[in-house]
């Protein structure tokens, strides 16, 4: 079983849903279980992909409910392992049985930011069950766990068609940011601060608190911009001569810089080494506003050049095929049983 926060969103939902179609092709059974209320257009559900709509409106009274319930389900089904998304599916796996072999994946960088104290008791109580641990990423480091050794393992892409691959432009027509609005770990104003001072329309994808802030900024400052809200698909509104800008002050596995490079996708990201870490040329990388500007203005009429080199791009794709990352969860999860 794969525990998600739920089954659509962002980059780990994504993957959950990758992960477990490639082990149900390899004959295993596998269940993905989204623990918040869904977007009825998001996702279809079926026996083995569903939901416990947790209401985010009632966060308390509805985990304590969900929480029972999750319990009930887990002693009333054969459920060997349980993949733990995420935070929250973190305290849910506190209440499963202790037949049941937990994995934690580790996404974040640092996990459990803005709630410390509860996990560190909810990886402590974790802890003595001796999880396997897993990271997206070659940078992350589990946190909170001690003594307990740890598997890379990245999260999977499916390959995309030939009409998925951005055509290739020379000048910069528009700006585009793809995520949450958010201030933790992402910096969205910054990308209307950039199109400001280099006066180009920017499209805003995705939605979060700071949305409304976003908006007035926009509009008191003349900005063209475009909100779309949350996108299932966002790169189907991405075009030629978009300049793609990921304002991160850290990341995870970096799904959103891995999915543009995959899309040929020309990029400015922040120079953190969560994202320049893959061999990329450091002409995509940049440290702050000024030198996003500088770089805008440097490659406006050369924007091919921010795109990553071909062989570099297979070779930073290639570990992440649905089959080869199936295939090292499946090694995973049998020395386990040994």
């Amino acid at each position: 079983m794969i525990l998600t926060n739920s089954l659509s969103g962002g980059g780990a939902e994504t993957s959950a849903q990758i992960l477990q179609k490639e082990l149900i092709s390899s004959g295993l059974e596998v269940v993905l279980i989204g623990i918040n209320s869904e977007n009825p257009f998001a996702v279809t559900k079926t026996s083995n992909l569903f939901s416990l709509e947790r209401d985010k409106s009632r966060p308390i009274r509805s985990t304590v409910s969900n929480l029972i319930s999750f319990r009930r389900f887990l002693v009333t089904q054969r459920i060997d392992t349980l993949i733990v998304n995420c935070e929250l599916p973190e305290l849910f796996a506190i209440v499963a049985p202790r037949n049941i072999q937990l994995v934690i994946v580790e996404h974040a960088n640092p996990s459990w930011l803005k709630r410390e104290s509860l996990g560190w008791m909810v990886r402590k109580t974790l802890e003595r069950r001796k999880p396997l641990l897993v990271t997206v990423g070659q940078h992350l480091r589990p946190r909170f766990f001690e003594g307990l050794s740890y598997t890379h393992i990245p999260n999977p892409l499916c390959s995309v068609s030939t009409k998925d691959i951005m055509p290739i432009a020379s000048k910069i027509k528009r700006l585009v940011y793809v995520g949450r609005f958010s201030p933790l770990f992402k910096n969205p104003l910054l990308v209307l601060l950039i199109a400001e001072k280099v006066n180009l329309p920017v499209l805003m994808i995705g939605d979060g608190v700071l949305k409304n802030k976003l908006e007035s900024y926009a509009m008191i400052h003349g900005i063209d911009c475009r909100f779309t809200g949350f996108k299932v698909n966002p790169w189907n509104l991405f075009e030629s001569g978009d300049l793609m800008i990921i304002p991160s002050t850290a990341e995870g596995d970096g799904l959103t810089l891995i999915e543009a490079i995959q899309r040929n996708i020309p990029f400015l990201a922040s120079n953190i080494p969560d994202l320049n870490r893959h061999g990329i040329s450091l002409s995509n990388y940049c440290s702050d506003l000024r030198s996003f500007i500088d770089s805008i203005n440097e490659f406006r009429y050369r924007l091919n050049e921010l795109t990553v080199p071909n062989d570099l791009s297979r070779k930073i794709l290639e570990d992440r095929r649905p089959d080869k990352v199936a295939d090292r969860w499946i090694r995973l999860l049998s020395s386990s049983t040994n």
